[in-house]
């Protein structure tokens, strides 16, 4: 019942992702020079992210290395106490081969799931590396409001990642184990770097942004047209400069990073009460 339930949600958002992901991109143009370099990046983001082909190739690598790593465990480790396993020991004792197809049978949709993140993963990266090349217009406030639209996107969708691999840790038996804390870690990994990686970008683009407006401004009292300003109005451009000046310089505030730290472990906590409380 929970995998079912847990496959569904993660599906669900993914699709809720892929058709949310123009609109919340579409007002991002204003912020680059080269707004038409910046529309070609986005187009090809967007038809890549509808690809279906490439996330069942991830999802089939994925389930291939499942299918070899189980059947190593039930047939060829199963009798290594030392072994650190993902499941409790009755998986891994007879009968094997029924325990071990219906861990496949498990594998599948878990596979189409993370196979599936990640794809969309690497498509996101791929879109955030090009449009970091990219020339910014010297805005640093408008480029922090058109940032914070897609970081809110991002943190959505962390946030209904982080739930499906919390119901992930409730329909599978995990064992508590350094392997099945990792596992789950990096489940829930995919939807924290989902989240915070875009930030570094945007980080970046804001302090370029910050810094050529800050050189348009000395250009006036250094350059051509230092001769053309009448004295008078110095104190009041002196004003406009501080007030353009953004008044942070990530577009993540500490609310939302609190909240993706709660989202990483949350699955692991799950696990540990699940364990303990038996449920």
């Amino acid at each position: 019942r929970w995998g079912g339930f847990c496959v569904g949600w993660v599906l669900g958002w993914i699709r809720w992702g892929c058709s949310r992901f123009p609109y919340v991109i579409e007002d991002l143009g204003i912020c680059f020079v080269n707004e038409a370099g910046f529309l070609a990046i986005a187009n090809r983001a967007i038809r890549q992210l509808s690809s279906k082909k490439g996330a069942f190739t991830v999802s089939i690598i994925i389930f291939a290395t499942a299918v070899v790593a189980m059947g190593l465990g039930v047939f060829l480790y199963s009798g290594d106490p030392n072994r650190h396993r993902l499941f409790p020991v009755e998986w891994y004792e007879e009968p094997r081969t029924l325990h071990f197809i219906v861990l496949c049978l498990f594998a599948i949709p878990c596979s189409v799931v993370l196979g599936t993140g990640a794809w969309l993963l690497w498509i996101n990266a791929k879109f955030i590396r090009q449009i970091s090349r990219l020339e910014v217009v010297p805005l640093p406030g408008v480029l922090l409001a058109r940032f914070r639209r897609l970081t809110t996107y991002y943190l959505k969708a962390a946030a209904s990642w982080f739930v499906g691999v919390a119901l992930l840790a409730l329909a599978f038996e995990f064992g508590i184990s350094p392997l099945s804390v990792t596992f789950l870690g990096a489940a829930s990994g995919l939807g924290f770097v989902t989240a915070l990686a875009p930030q570094f970008v945007f980080h970046g683009l804001i302090i370029r942004a910050t810094s050529d407006l800050a050189g348009e401004f000395a250009r006036i009292f250094k350059c051509d047209y230092a001769m053309e300003v009448d004295r008078q109005f110095l104190p009041n451009i002196v004003n406009l400069l501080q007030a353009s000046q953004p008044k942070q310089m990530w577009v993540l505030s500490l609310k939302d990073m609190v909240a993706l730290v709660s989202g990483l472990v949350s699955p692991i906590v799950v696990m540990w009460l699940k364990a303990k409380l038996g449920w």
